[in-house]
């Protein structure tokens, strides 16, 4: 039973890992149009502000911080009362959402100017900016209130086993700020007014998917005035350190915004790289931390110890199967990568090296940021929401201090070391409280397997170098750009094959199955 469980995991993280890979591919699309028609000029860095204020309120109501409070619960409501229970709760849950969410929208719009002073300061100094961004961010603020409630029917589908419609939905405003920028290219529109509309619209149509895939599934909930009773009492202590743990990780992107407006081109630099950066955390950590909440919160709620470490051992030696190549992939084709992906129309040379340096920096903190994403479920599932809060607070007080002394050391690359450095703190002190507290502990095989990664990884890299080398020598009289792309392909495919094989070949996948598997715990 528990090795069906196990598959279960495995093909829900596919679902949602296949639709991540969706979402990401048409986001590479997107910032590909982004930076050949505005690069990192002055709609650039205003439309970036203005996308980011809802995302700061949205990261304390939705994603993993709402995820983290809410998917225990209901799933503890499944288990013990079954499903019209769990549907009430999400019901009262979504009636108090509406009524704390619809005044801090009322309130923000009115009070813009002074909420992008707070997080562009710098643009004080650079009006044109300042001027674009209030406007922007006018427009896709509402945006607030549909990427909530398609987080909580995101939510209510992966507890009840169904993942694919909440993996889905981030392709959708992907699809809508692609056709905005082609409609303002070609109809002479302005391009920032179009793509803010264009994100409030795509929220809308994320909201009816999931909204249908629930009504589908049964699970559709009425919307009333809130009602306080201890099931909404207990998630309120749960939110709210989450909630504040978000906060914590916000504060560590506003400082950022705080910092890079203060150089024209900078908020633009570092989006494309942390854009890059994102791939592997969203395609893999998120999607294996989205299917281990669930499943692990149904274990802790029937106790079974053994089946929890199973389930958080190859989740983790899962995500450092792809983190390790992933980061030393992108440390090594940084400037390859951004010059094949934005080098082109608007974006300068000089955007080319300051985002690859940027992406540089991001990569190596690429293990640190996915891990973090698996080891953080594995509090939720148990409803302590308070340690992650903790540790982040204290990581986030660090990337404040080395921020502000980096960035006047270094400029705009000390907000990337900052974030990078207290990511691993971050990573390092989960394991740490983990291992102490007894809620996780390495199987006999573990350091093995993580040699044999370590070791396909730098086969990887050296093969990399070698054809490289070989490629740039061959065919240097070839268009730039055809030359770009093709060593790109090439690269990619020869360090996806190559690393797969080598692991093959020292049977690190042989792990992963079920007598080896049976076998490391005994």
């Amino acid at each position: 039973m528990i090795f069906k469980k196990l598959e279960d995991i495995y093909k829900s993280s596919a679902v949602v890992s296949a639709w991540t890979l969706i979402s990401r591919i048409l986001g590479f699309v997107r910032d590909i149009l982004f930076a050949f028609f505005l690069g990192s000029g002055p709609i650039a860095d205003a439309f970036i502000i203005a996308f980011r204020i809802p995302n700061l309120f949205r990261r304390f109501f939705a994603e993993g911080v709402f995820s983290a409070a809410f998917i225990p619960l209901l799933s503890e409501a499944n288990e013990k009362f079954g499903k019209k229970a769990g549907i009430k709760f999400t019901s009262k849950i979504a009636s108090l959402l509406l009524f704390i969410v619809l005044p801090i929208i009322l309130l923000s719009e009115f009070f813009m100017p002074q909420i992008v002073l707070i997080i562009a300061p710098g643009f004080i100094e650079n009006l044109e900016r300042l001027e674009l961004t209030i406007p922007y961010a006018r427009i896709i603020f509402p945006y607030l209130i549909f990427i909530i409630f398609t987080a909580l029917f995101a939510a209510s589908l992966n507890t009840n086993g169904k993942f694919w419609a909440g993996a889905a939905a981030p392709s959708i405003l992907n699809v809508f700020i692609i056709i905005g920028l082609i409609f303002s290219r070609f109809l002479n529109y302005e391009y920032g007014i179009v793509i803010s509309w264009s994100v409030l619209i795509a929220g809308i149509f994320q909201m009816l998917l999931v909204a249908y895939a629930n009504y589908k599934q049964g699970l559709a909930f009425n919307i009333g005035f809130p009602i306080i009773d201890e099931n909404i009492k207990t998630f309120i202590k749960k939110f709210i350190p989450a909630a504040i743990g978000a906060g914590v990780t916000q504060i560590n992107l506003l400082i950022a915004s705080i910092f890079a407006s203060q150089i024209p081109g900078a908020v633009s630099w570092l989006y494309y790289s942390d854009r890059v950066a994102q791939l592997p955390l969203g395609i893999i950590a998120i999607a294996i931390g989205t299917v281990l909440l669930p499943d692990l919160s149904k274990k802790v709620n029937l106790s079974k110890k053994f089946e929890q470490n199973i389930v958080q051992d190859r989740a983790i030696l899962l995500t450092l199967v792809f983190s390790f190549p992933a980061a030393v992939a992108l440390i090594y084709l940084s400037e390859l990568i951004i010059r094949t992906l934005f080098g082109y129309g608007a974006f300068t040379e000089g955007d080319i090296i300051k985002t690859s340096n940027a992406l540089k920096v991001y990569a190596y903190a690429i293990p640190a940021f996915m891990l973090i994403k698996i080891l953080s479920p594995i509090f939720f599932a148990r409803k302590d929401t308070k340690t992650p809060l903790q540790v982040a607070a204290f990581s986030a007080v660090l990337n404040v201090f080395l921020c502000w002394y980096l960035m006047g050391k270094i400029g705009y690359l000390g907000i990337a070391i900052s974030l990078s450095i207290s990511g691993y703190v971050n990573f390092v002190l989960l394991v740490y409280i983990l291992s102490k507290r007894k809620l996780y502990f390495f199987t006999k095989n573990f350091y093995l397997i993580l040699i044999k990664i370590i070791s396909a990884t730098l086969s990887m890299l050296i093969l990399l170098f070698i054809v490289n080398s070989i490629i740039t020598n061959l065919i240097l009289n070839y268009d730039p750009i055809f030359l770009n792309i093709f060593k790109l392909l090439i690269l990619v495919l020869v360090g996806v094959l190559s690393f797969i094989y080598i692991c093959y070949l020292l049977k690190v996948f042989n792990f992963f199955k079920k007598d080896s598997f049976i076998e490391s715990y005994k």
